[in-house]
């Protein structure tokens, strides 16, 4: 398994929010707020080889040129005491990148990284929303890793229409607005999952698709992807009408058998338990790659999978992530429900883990989190915080099968709306995430100030945990996004304590050594999805 960080990163009505946000400079576009996911926290982005992780970064939104939200991603590394050290920016109209920059295209939409030709170096694939072909059709630009680190020397373009990669390229497709990198079938070397949520068939649309693209000794290939629906290829389920299969990816070995597995979420999947409650569907992996063998089709409340029960609308699957909780060597799956009502607080959003088993993940032994856990105090959760909407994320702090879980709160604070925070919950082993929890933001346990105090802030927005030192213990780093963006690097966080006081470092693009300039509407760090 491999790290990834991605999402589609449009919803059903977000899109003329977001054209406000970057035409005003203004903060997150209200109650639609930017996500992410995170994946093996013990396998962080390594594009050179030298056992450091790269923090990478988004802006969807960044204009390239006179080309409005082109967008562009960078690679960062730390200096010896958290600066920043070499830092890379890549766009669509970088040398030797394949296409050309467009208005709107919003390269850096989603990522992936894994190793797809076995070399030793990680590789990244970038999603676009659109292609210059299909209006938010949706490409993937994928670069290869060196010693020197990230190259365009064999870059590579996927997209529908071309040869090999199967469908047309049709308006809305959204190809790429998800993405995840794993090993399917065992041979060292990292496929990629590519989600496209509003793929259409049979004039019914947003039905969504996934392609699956094998790696080889060469990278990947677009000989034999794979494009599976619901209800084919040996996937549970039927395709309908506003599912948005493929919204959501992550990748993990829930067997322990040597097979990454694939987790897809269809948030907006109607069930027995209402409309738009979502489902999560869990693909084995073996030496055949993926298959339906053992396939499962989940959500709370359904016999056999997840606890508890789920609310109307809940969007669950909103966001996945996997990470080691039980200390049984396999690997948990995390899933986000951001408008899941608790008790008589409505959309105030929860977070299911539930473990891997020899059966790989049933539901059986789920856990649910909310905002006040382990505690979990009813009149303490509000409504509309979101929980988890803007995302959340899996690390270790250097025990082996204590991971811990970061999730952002697109919370009020005060008079601030949309100001937001973070919450991480660590392990105390046996169980899952039993420990002790601590929130970040203004006015929380460990606050860090002025930067939640505006509307719109986002602040603890797309968290990732990153091993910046090579030290086998993750550091967290989260955006505040608002107008040009910033990413806060936490130094360091202690399994016993996790007290940050001024352990912290903020990143924006008026830094040195950072290339591009910060500008209003930039969002530095923001990957917006609804």
């Amino acid at each position: 398994m491999r790290y990834w960080k991605s999402h589609p990163r449009l919803g059903k009505s977000v899109v003329a929010l977001l054209v406000a946000c970057a035409a005003s400079g203004a903060g997150i576009a209200e109650r639609e707020r930017p996500a992410a996911a995170v994946g093996d926290p013990n396998a962080t982005p390594d594009f050179n080889g030298d056992g450091i992780a790269e923090l990478v970064v988004t802006a969807e939104l960044e204009d390239v040129g006179t080309k409005q939200n082109a967008g562009a991603i960078w690679v960062m590394r730390a200096n010896s005491t958290y600066g920043i050290g070499p830092a890379s920016m890549w766009h669509q109209d970088s040398a030797g990148m394949p296409g050309i920059a467009g208005a709107n295209d919003r390269f850096g939409t989603a990522w992936a990284a894994g190793d797809f030709d076995g070399d030793g170096f990680d590789d990244l694939a970038v999603g676009s929303r659109d292609n210059g072909q299909a209006t938010n059709g949706g490409d993937v630009t994928v670069m290869y890793g060196s010693p020197s680190g990230l190259t365009t020397v064999d870059v590579q373009l996927f997209m529908q229409s071309q040869p090999g990669v199967p469908d047309d390229a049709d308006n809305g497709d959204l190809f790429g607005a998800s993405l995840a990198a794993g090993d399917f079938n065992g041979d060292s070397r990292d496929d990629l999952a590519i989600g496209s949520p509003r793929e259409g068939f049979n004039a019914m649309s947003s039905i969504g698709a996934v392609f699956i693209v094998p790696g080889t000794p060469t990278g990947l290939s677009s000989s034999g992807i794979v494009m599976s629906t619901q209800g084919t290829n040996g996937i549970p389920g039927v395709s309908e009408a506003g599912d948005w299969f493929g919204y959501a990816l992550t990748t993990g070995d829930f067997e322990n058998d040597g097979y990454d597995d694939l987790a897809i979420s269809a948030p907006y999947e109607d069930t027995s338990a209402g409309i738009d409650t979502g489902a999560v569907t869990v693909v084995r992996g073996s030496a055949l790659g993926l298959g339906g063998v053992g396939a499962r089709v989940m959500w709370p409340g359904r016999t056999g999978g997840f606890s508890g029960s789920v609310s109307p609308g809940a969007r669950f699957g909103h966001d996945l992530d996997v990470g080691e909780f039980s200390g049984n060597l396999r690997d948990d799956l995390v899933v986000c429900a951001p408008h899941q009502n608790v008790g008589a607080a409505t959309r105030a959003g929860a977070v299911w883990v539930a473990p891997g088993s020899t059966s790989g993940i049933t539901g059986a032994g789920s856990v649910r989190i909310t905002e006040n856990s382990p505690s979990e105090v009813p009149s303490r959760i509000k409504s509309n915080d979101e929980f988890c909407l803007w995302g959340m994320a899996t690390g270790n702090l250097g025990t082996v099968g204590q991971d811990v879980l970061a999730v952002s709160i697109a919370q009020d604070v005060g008079s601030w709306q949309a100001s937001g925070g973070l919450k991480v919950f660590r392990d105390n082993g046996p169980g899952i995430l039993n420990g002790a929890s601590t929130s970040y933001g203004e006015g929380e346990d460990f606050g860090i100030s002025n930067y939640g105090e505006f509307d719109g802030a986002g602040f603890g927005a797309n968290p990732q945990f990153v091993d910046l030192k090579g030290l086998a213990v993750d550091n967290l780093a989260f955006s505040v996004p608002r107008n040009a963006g910033r990413m806060l690097v936490m130094k360091r966080l202690h399994a016993s304590s996790f007290d940050v006081l001024d352990d912290f470092v903020d990143w924006d693009q008026n830094d040195t050594g950072v290339p591009g300039e910060g500008e209003a509407g930039d969002a530095w760090g923001y990957l917006p999805v609804s």
